[in-house]
């Protein structure tokens, strides 16, 4: 398959041109036994490097998952304990994290991602974004859409 056509990877599979967005082609993944959409951007160079950077991610999820959680309650439960929380009361950090999942997985070319996640509906709908970089790890958690 040529980048114009599509990506193929042998652990990764098959990955499809993302409509009116060159340069990104999306497949699956598995996220700590979650299905995930999967999307591999070629910014900065080759889907293969991107791939790379894809598999990084995925061999270690339960690892960066930690890492992500604690930046995600971090960042965002006081907010929305302030400013969301209408029925849910008390609530501990675990059952509060139990509660989003990751749904959409970037990785680039040149060394950066992007984890979105289903937010359980904490902030009504909307996405958690957690993006960085593989050299200096998480640079911004945010709620999205």
């Amino acid at each position: 398959m040529s980048e114009g056509e599509g990506f193929s990877h042998e652990v990764l599979g098959k990955f499809a041109p993302v409509a009116d967005l060159a340069g990104y082609v999306e497949g699956r993944g598995n996220w700590c036994g979650r299905n995930a959409i999967l999307i591999l951007s070629n910014d900065g160079g080759t889907y293969d490097q991107a791939s790379v950077n894809a598999l990084a991610l995925l061999d270690k999820d339960r690892l960066w998952a930690a890492e992500f959680n604690d930046r995600i309650y971090e960042k965002l439960f006081k907010t929305w304990a302030e400013n969301w929380n209408e029925e849910d009361g008390e609530i501990s950090r675990q059952d509060w994290l139990a509660r989003i999942g990751v749904s959409r997985i970037e990785a680039t070319a040149s060394g950066y991602f992007t984890i979105y996640y289903d937010d359980g509906d904490l902030f009504w709908g909307h996405s958690i974004e957690v993006w960085g970089s593989f050299e200096r790890g998480v640079l911004d958690v945010k709620i999205v859409g």
